[in-house]
């Protein structure tokens, strides 16, 4: 905190309309899960809220209706003076308050990448008993296009959504194609709010690990060993945890209870 820095106290919200309260809760949610996942900790500074506002896709105005409800509840406080801005202060509320706040989307990426990961690895299996080269050779070029659209974070979600995509085609089910693709139908309609805090350099590094991830499962792929491809599903799925979670808080970690099992 600088030293010209001061505390700012933070007026009683006005009353939202029953139009306009969703959108609050929304934002409460891509804060409350920033907070709660590590991106940010006590003593750091959040975007401004015009940034807020523009990443979340909500007006400048909800996103204070947000801040000034947690600012009233003492997670977050307002300073002015050089170095200003809105500050955390206390996190210790966090797993009661907003528990069940609408918007709150912690919990849903965590349920959706539970069920992607069994998913995902039965399609690599299959991918690998069929073997087809064409299929290898296509996930291959969608790799490139990975690789090449690194330092742009739209592209590179929407390739690796290819990449998902184009697993689950090459499985030969149908039907599991038909899940994957409501999975991740569901994962990019989430994905906005995740990405909302990160820093570009945060992106591109946490960018970087993932495109590791994915020529890992392209060697198992290619390989053909089940153990290996077991194994790269597992770092990959772990990877995704850390991108949209901040940590690994799946209950159940499937892939690596297969691996440790005798």
């Amino acid at each position: 905190m600088s030293p010209d820095s001061t505390v700012v106290d933070t007026p009683t919200a006005p009353t939202l309309s029953a139009e306009r309260q969703p959108m609050r809760n929304r934002v409460l949610g891509v804060i409350i899960d920033a907070l709660r996942s590590g991106t940010y900790r006590e003593g750091d500074r959040l975007p401004s809220e015009r940034e807020l506002a523009s990443d979340i896709g909500v007006s400048r105005a909800i996103v204070g209706f947000a801040i000034d409800e947690l600012a009233q509840r003492g997670v977050l406080e307002s300073r002015r003076g050089r170095g200003g801005g809105t500050f955390v202060v206390s996190i210790s509320d966090l797993p009661s308050f907003g528990e069940r706040t609408p918007g709150d989307r912690c919990d849903v990426m965590n349920w959706l990448l539970e069920v992607r990961e069994p998913i995902e690895l039965a399609a690599a299996l299959l991918v690998s008993a069929r073997a087809r080269v064409a299929d290898l050779r296509a996930l291959r070029g969608i790799y490139a296009e990975m690789s090449e659209s690194i330092d742009d974070d739209t592209e590179y979600a929407e390739a690796s959504m290819r990449f998902v995509l184009k697993l689950a085609e090459a499985s030969g089910n149908p039907l599991l194609r038909n899940v994957v693709g409501q999975l991740v139908n569901e994962q990019a309609t989430l994905r906005r709010e995740f990405s909302a805090f990160e820093e570009p350099e945060t992106l591109r590094d946490l960018r970087r690990a993932s495109l590791a991830t994915h020529a890992e499962l392209l060697t198992a792929l290619e390989g053909g060993d089940s153990n290996e491809i077991a194994m790269a599903v597992d770092t990959h799925m772990k990877n995704i945890r850390a991108i949209y979670l901040g940590d690994d808080r799946s209950a159940q970690h499937f892939t690596q209870t297969l691996l440790d099992s005798p």
